[in-house]
C-alpha cells in the first residue's frame, strides 16, 4: 500500500480561512509557519475584513473606567488616575434580535497599555489609542494602533506637542481638542485627525 499526500492549494486555504471569525483565524496561525505567513499577508487581511463585514457586521462598544487616587497635597498636584478601557465587540444582528442586553467586558479585550489615556476611535477592527502628558509649558500626545482580536499594539507613532498660551507662543494651545480616527479609501491609509473646540 503506497501512501499519497494530499495537496491543498494556498488559494483554497485562504478562501476557507477568510470565512472564519477572527478568533479562529488567530488560532490557525499556529498550525505552521506557512499558514502564519498566509494569514499575516496584507492581501488576506483585506479579504478577511471584506468578507467578515458582509457576513456579520460588528461594532465596538467602548468601556472606560477611571479611578482617581487622591494624593497628600491639598492642591491635587500629586493626585493620580488609573485608567482602564476595553472594547466589547457586538454583532448588529445580535443587537436587532435582543435590543436590551447586559454588558460585560471580557478581559481578553481590555487594553493592556498603561500609557494609554483614551481610545479615540475604531475602524476595520483597529482601535486608535492616544497617550498624553501635561508638562508645565506644553501638552504632548502620541498614538498607537491596537488590534483587540490579536491583542497586538503597534509601536508609538505620531507626536503632537501643543504649547500653552503664552507670550512666547501667543496663538498656541488655549482650548480643548478632540481626536478622530478613520480610514481613507482613496489612499488606503488610516488617519488620526484633531479638531479644536
Amino acid at each position: 500500500m503506497s501512501s499519497s499526500q494530499l495537496f491543498i492549494s494556498d488559494d483554497l486555504i485562504v478562501e476557507v480561512l477568510s470565512l472564519l471569525n477572527v478568533k479562529s483565524v488567530v488560532r490557525f496561525r499556529s498550525v505552521n509557519k506557512h499558514w502564519d505567513t498566509l494569514i499575516s499577508d496584507p492581501i488576506f487581511v483585506k479579504l478577511h475584513l471584506k468578507k467578515s463585514t458582509k457576513q456579520n457586521p460588528h461594532f465596538l462598544l467602548i468601556s472606560e473606567h477611571r479611578t482617581f487616587i487622591p494624593g497628600e497635597s491639598p492642591y491635587g498636584s500629586d493626585d493620580e488616575c488609573e485608567y482602564e478601557c476595553g472594547v466589547i465587540p457586538y454583532s448588529i444582528s445580535s443587537l436587532l434580535n435582543n435590543p436590551s442586553f447586559a454588558l460585560s467586558v471580557d478581559s481578553y479585550y481590555l487594553v493592556q497599555h498603561k500609557e494609554c489615556s483614551n481610545m479615540i476611535g475604531s475602524c476595520n477592527g483597529l482601535t486608535c489609542l492616544v497617550g498624553e502628558s501635561n508638562i508645565r509649558e506644553y501638552k504632548e500626545y502620541w498614538f498607537w494602533l491596537w488590534n483587540p482580536a490579536t491583542r497586538t499594539t503597534s509601536p508609538k507613532f505620531g507626536f503632537l506637542c501643543l504649547f500653552y498660551n503664552s507670550f512666547v507662543f501667543p496663538s498656541s494651545y488655549d482650548g480643548h481638542y478632540n481626536f478622530f480616527f478613520g480610514y481613507d479609501n482613496s489612499t488606503d491609509t488610516y488617519k488620526a485627525v484633531m479638531s479644536e473646540f
